[in-house]
């Protein structure tokens, strides 16, 4: 079975809410670091954890 995770477009990410946008950041983590423990690439699981967050760190800079 193979774990994929989709890059959103930036206004996909905005359209998230709180919640959803936290647990697709737990979803992108899980996945990192399970690559991680196969010792598989990383990279592109890194960019999605990498923008999941930057844009929690986004929001949570606004309030």
């Amino acid at each position: 079975m193979s774990n994929q995770l989709a890059l959103l477009t930036q206004n996909e990410l905005a359209e998230l809410s709180y919640s959803e946008l936290n647990q697709a950041i737990l979803l992108a983590y899980f996945l990192l670091q399970e690559q991680k423990r196969a010792g598989k690439p990383t990279d592109d699981y890194e960019q999605v954890y990498n923008a999941y967050t930057t844009e929690q760190n986004k929001r949570l800079e606004s309030i």
